[in-house]
Order: structure tokens, then C-alpha cells, then sequence
């Protein structure tokens, strides 16, 4: 009976993580292939040379436009406008492509260590940061803070203005914003939770005090804006994941599963999803642990989320409840990534850190902040983002005799679809072991025998099959 009880909770928990995948994916897909595809009529028109060019003023015209259609006395102007019932839509579209290009070229990281050099010695806010900051190079990041500001708080606060516009179009508004920022934010926090960017230790005056409220606004005010529960990721990324380098003890370790399964994916993605709105993951592991500091950072960071979303409540319910649900479907782009650095480990060396993650390939990869040199990451967490590249580079011959993999960026973004359908032959074209001339069919068997779950017991063909199946229609929204 009680085997009976668990395979029933486990097929129920399965059903429900496909679920709230596809829809996570679908709605992403309807919202994001129109807006895609309105930023490339942009760029065909030569638009992204302004954007490029003034970044700073294009995404807040975009937004205003954006607003304007939003609001009721917009929109009735609009549609006075011979035809206007038609075209306003097709102008709202048009300028949530202008306003994604615009973020997104804002919130774009220089392409090499030189050129984030330069950037920091010439260009504003770097250069009026960059003596503040312990690492002058850091100031780069004050750069990307500042971009998903502006890019995420005005849709966030207009959607608490009572009464002036359709809610539902600020929330498409928001739901572009968030998908705008949500790289370059994650790439912000992480890097400050290991390097420390803003802290104001050495400072004094002014400097300490600017540093300061930097700091303070980035954790408990642009956090909770840009869909994160303020000390979460920190607490889980630095308390678990790194101490136990995504073995079974992880809260967020897939090493167990059979990596090329669909329906596996959904169950991670649905319970990162519940752990990122109750900490039911981390902080059972915490108590386990005796981690008690970790876990009063964690359950403060919970009570300021709590406490905001009740403020929002009284202002706007429907828009709390939105917040809510964005970070709760947040957990499938966070299993995304995880499958993305994680899915090939190796089953008989879980522990070994060359074996059980990837770097991106340093030949083909923008520099990305040192982001790509995730196993060097791994081996010294606390290692300079600007070391991580150089530290790659220099251990090649490592590398290559443990067998560790690269993966091809552009591969990157097809990788789920492809370890779902089990075309290893297709991922072994982008994949490579540094060093080594490639063996498309040697690689396509290695990547095989690395996405093998450490433990799992046999399923029956008609299950299989039907994840096979279900793998297929999750690739084709991909």
C-alpha cells in the first residue's frame, strides 16, 4: 500500500510539473515570437544603430509609448484614429519590440576583457564607480544594475497606479521586462554574491555611503522587482549548491534522474518552483546542517517578500498575485539552466567537478564576465569572475585528460530540445573536449553514457514511450 501511495504521489507530482511547464513555455512562446520578431523589423530598419548608440534614451521612449497605449485615455485616442481599433494593437506590439531590443542591447556585457576595460575608463556610470570598487573592473556590473533599473521598475511601479490603465497590457509590459533583464540580472547576482561587488569594506564618506545604498537597493528593492525573494538565491547558491557541487544532498541536484527525460525535467522544474516561493528545499537541508546563520538570512529574506507582496495587495491584488505566480513559474528557466550546466555528469564520477559540469567553448563564447569558465567556477567558487577565463585556458591540458566537455553557445540554446529527442549525435557538433580532435560518433556515445541517472529502477515501455512523446512536444516549444 505504502509503495501503492508512493508511485500515485509521484505520477500526480509528474502530472502536475508537465503541466506547469508547457504552460510556462507556451506562454512564453506566444509572447515572445511576436515581440521577437517586431525587434528584428526594427533592426531590419536600422533601428537598433540608434538603440545601440543611445540605449539609455531608447528604452524609456519605448516605455512611454508603451504606457501611453496602456492607459485608457491613450488607447481612446488610438482608437479615434480612422482604423485606430485595428492598428493600436499592431503599434503595441511594435513597441514592445523596440523596448526589447533596447533593454536588451542596454543590458548587453562588452564582448572581451579589453573591451570592458575600456568601458570602465570611459563610459558612464563605470568610470564614476570604478574607485569605489575593491576590483576597478567591477564597476562594469554597477553598468548592468543601473540597466535592469530602468529596464524592470517602471512597468513594475505603474502597474500600482489605481485606475489610470489596462492592467493586463502593463503586465505583458512587465512580463517583457522581466524577460528582458532576466540573463544580465542573474548575472549580476551571482557574481556579487561570490565576488562581493558592492561592498563598501575600505570606504569611508561619501564613497561608503553611495556603496552602501547601492548595496541596499540591489537586494531588497531591485530583488523583489525583478522576480527574485531577496537572500534566496545567495542562501541556496552558497550554503548548498556549492558545498554539495550538485550531489544527491543538493536541493536542486538532478544527478538521480535520466537527464535526456522530458518528464523528469518537469518534475525538477516544478519543484524549483515550489522551493523558490517557500524554501521548502533549502531550508530543510539548513536544519540538517546546523547552518543556522544561512537560515536566518533565508527566513528574512522570505518575511520581506511576504510583507511586500501583502503591500502590493492592498494597492493592487490581481498585480501581487501576478508577482506571486511570475517567481512560482520562474523555476522551469531555472531547471533550464541547470539541466544546461548539470545534464552531463558522469554517472560513475559524480564527485569529480572536470566530470559533472561544462564550460562553454572559450574559442566560440562571447567573454560573458567569465560566466563561461563554469568548472573553474566550480573548483574555486570564490575566484575573481575576471581569473575564471585565464584560469580555463591555462588548464587545458587538465581539461583534456579529465574529460571535460565545452559546450558551443549556439548549441546551448537547442540543448534541452536535443537531449530530449536523444540526438547526441546532433549535440556532439557542438560539443567538444578542449584539445581533442573531435570523434562526432565517440562523442555522441560519451554524451549518451553522461546524461545516465546514477540510481534510477527500469520503466516500462509504455512509460518511456510516453515521455518520448511528450519530450517531442516540449522541444517543438522550445
Amino acid at each position: 500500500m505504502v509503495k501503492f501511495l508512493r508511485a500515485l504521489g509521484l505520477g500526480l507530482f509528474t502530472l502536475a510539473g508537465w503541466a506547469y511547464t508547457t504552460l510556462f513555455f507556451l506562454v512564453l512562446k506566444a509572447l515572445m515570437l511576436p515581440v521577437g520578431a517586431a525587434a528584428l523589423g526594427w533592426q531590419a530598419l536600422g533601428l537598433d544603430r540608434v538603440a545601440r548608440a543611445l540605449p539609455w534614451l531608447m528604452v524609456p521612449v519605448s516605455q512611454a509609448g508603451l504606457f501611453f497605449v496602456c492607459s485608457d485615455a491613450g488607447r481612446a485616442w488610438l482608437v479615434a484614429l480612422p482604423l485606430g481599433q485595428w492598428w493600436w494593437p499592431l503599434l503595441f506590439v511594435a513597441l514592445l519590440g523596440l523596448f526589447f531590443l533596447s533593454g536588451t542591447l542596454l543590458g548587453a556585457a562588452p564582448k572581451t576583457l579589453p573591451d570592458i576595460e575600456t568601458s570602465v575608463a570611459t563610459r558612464w556610470p563605470e568610470r564614476r564607480w570604478a574607485h569605489r570598487m575593491r576590483v576597478p573592473l567591477d564597476a562594469i556590473f554597477v553598468r548592468l544594475t543601473f540597466s535592469c533599473a530602468l529596464v524592470a521598475a517602471p512597468a513594475f511601479l505603474a502597474a500600482l497606479v489605481p485606475g489610470w490603465g489596462n492592467l493586463w497590457l502593463l503586465l505583458v509590459v512587465h512580463t517583457v521586462a522581466l524577460a528582458t533583464i532576466a540573463s544580465t540580472f542573474e548575472l549580476v547576482d551571482h557574481t556579487t554574491m561570490h565576488n562581493g561587488l558592492f561592498s563598501p569594506t575600505g570606504l569611508s564618506g561619501f564613497d561608503r555611503g553611495a556603496m552602501q545604498l547601492l548595496s541596499f537597493a540591489f537586494d531588497w528593492v531591485l530583488t523583489p522587482i525583478c522576480n527574485r525573494v531577496p537572500n534566496w538565491y545567495r542562501v541556496q547558491h552558497l550554503a548548498v549548491h556549492h558545498v554539495e557541487n550538485g550531489s544527491a544532498e543538493d536541493s536542486q541536484s538532478i544527478l538521480a534522474e535520466d537527464r535526456t527525460s522530458h518528464l523528469a525535467f518537469c518534475r525538477a522544474a516544478l519543484s524549483f518552483g515550489v522551493d523558490y516561493v517557500t524554501g521548502a528545499g533549502v531550508i530543510p537541508y539548513l536544519r540538517r546542517h546546523g547552518r543556522s546563520a544561512y537560515l536566518a538570512q533565508l527566513l528574512r529574506g522570505l518575511a520581506v517578500y511576504v510583507v511586500m507582496l501583502l503591500a502590493l495587495a492592498l494597492l493592487n491584488w490581481r498585480f501581487a498575485l501576478f508577482v506571486w505566480l511570475a517567481r512560482f513559474f520562474s523555476g522551469a528557466m531555472a531547471a533550464a539552466l541547470n539541466f544546461t550546466w548539470h545534464a552531463l555528469a558522469d554517472p560513475r564520477d559524480l564527485a569529480n567537478t572536470y566530470r559533472n559540469t561544462v564550460n562553454s567553448s572559450l574559442a566560440t563564447a562571447p567573454y560573458n564576465l567569465g560566466q563561461g569558465a563554469h568548472i573553474e567556477h566550480h573548483l574555486n567558487p570564490g575566484r575573481h569572475w575576471s581569473k575564471l577565463h585565464a584560469d580555463a585556458e591555462a588548464t587545458q591540458a587538465t581539461h583534456r585528460a579529465q574529460g571535460a566537455l565545452e559546450l558551443d553557445p549556439v548549441l546551448g540554446e537547442r540543448f534541452l530540445a536535443l537531449m530530449w529527442l536523444r540526438r547526441f549525435d546532433a549535440l556532439a557538433q557542438g560539443m567538444a573536449i578542449p584539445g581533442e580532435a573531435k570523434d562526432p560518433a565517440a562523442l555522441a556515445r560519451l554524451l549518451e553514457e553522461r546524461s545516465r541517472p546514477s540510481s534510477l529502477p527500469p520503466r516500462s515501455a509504455l512509460l518511456a514511450g510516453l515521455d518520448r512523446a511528450l519530450g517531442h512536444l516540449g522541444a517543438a516549444l522550445q
